[in-house]
């Protein structure tokens, strides 16, 4: 939860928020054409910077470090800006009071699977210290138990490999799957 999110209104539906916030209902329509334009923006610096970087040079080393430099930043406040505006749609379609189409992932089932235990996603035995559980890594061969389980943030920690994972991620990486078949998994959604 970042520092700004109200712990009160962070479990709330979309329906609710809009509810509790009515100006919302004038405020997302212009948001999202705002944000639509800087979205639009940023993909026309994409391209521009793209073209000047292929001209300068046929060096495939060249291009790929001044692409990392200058196009990887405007990318990912691109993803950003899409994050952002896919949510104002999403409120936007409960104003206007038009249902989620059939096989959405909402924000009320991604929450839901977070809150599946992570322990039981696992069959091999944990050993209890405290508020956490110790084992062998599932993702690789090892002798020492460095997984660790801590159930206070229902995430996990392998030592060995130095990745974490929530329950979602976590289901993902044991059963390769995507992660709207992992939501509908641990939640037993068909949708």
């Amino acid at each position: 939860m970042s520092n700004h999110e109200n712990p009160q209104t962070s479990k709330l539906t979309d329906a609710e928020l809009l509810e509790i916030f009515p100006e919302a209902k004038q405020i997302v329509p212009a948001l999202i054409k705002e944000l639509g334009q800087v979205n639009n923006d940023l993909l026309d610096r994409i391209i521009e910077q793209n073209a000047k970087i292929n001209a300068e040079s046929t060096d495939e080393a060249y291009r790929e470090f001044w692409k990392s430099w200058y196009i990887q930043p405007i990318r990912e406040k691109r993803r950003l800006t899409e994050q952002k505006l896919a949510r104002l749609r999403r409120l936007l379609r409960v104003v206007k009071g038009r249902p989620l189409p059939k096989g959405v992932i909402n924000a009320d089932l991604i929450q839901a699977a977070k809150e599946v235990p992570i322990e039981s996603l696992f069959t091999q035995e944990f050993k209890r210290t405290g508020n956490k559980l110790q084992g062998l890594c599932p993702f690789v061969a090892e002798k020492t138990p460095s997984f660790f389980i801590y159930k206070n943030t229902n995430r996990c920690w392998c030592f060995g490999c130095q990745q974490g994972y929530g329950v979602i991620d976590t289901y993902i990486k044991l059963h390769e799957c995507n992660f709207n078949d992992a939501v509908k998994a641990l939640t037993g959604s068909v949708l």
